[in-house]
């Protein structure tokens, strides 16, 4: 299934939604090329809402929150502590 940025919900803008369809890309590959630690991991990983809001403690400024979502599988589980 294609995503999109009608499938993130939430107040940011759609060039940071746009962004965060491709999250695993972004911080997946280091400058060099080389995959960096954790890269499976990093294409599992779903942003399901952005938002950005005024801080609670400081009015005056803003707050971003993003809720992801990561498909699990075996790969990621520790053998010895399961």
């Amino acid at each position: 299934m294609e995503r999109t940025i009608a499938s993130i919900t939430g107040n940011a803008d759609d060039e940071t939604k746009r962004a965060f369809l491709v999250i695993g890309d972004t911080f997946a590959r280091r400058p060099s090329g080389k995959p960096s630690f954790g890269e499976s991991i990093l294409h599992r990983l779903r942003v399901v809402h952005a938002s950005v809001d005024p801080k609670l403690e400081e009015p005056l400024k803003k707050e971003g929150k993003i809720v992801v979502e990561v498909e699990m599988a075996d790969d990621m589980l520790n053998g010895g502590m399961i």
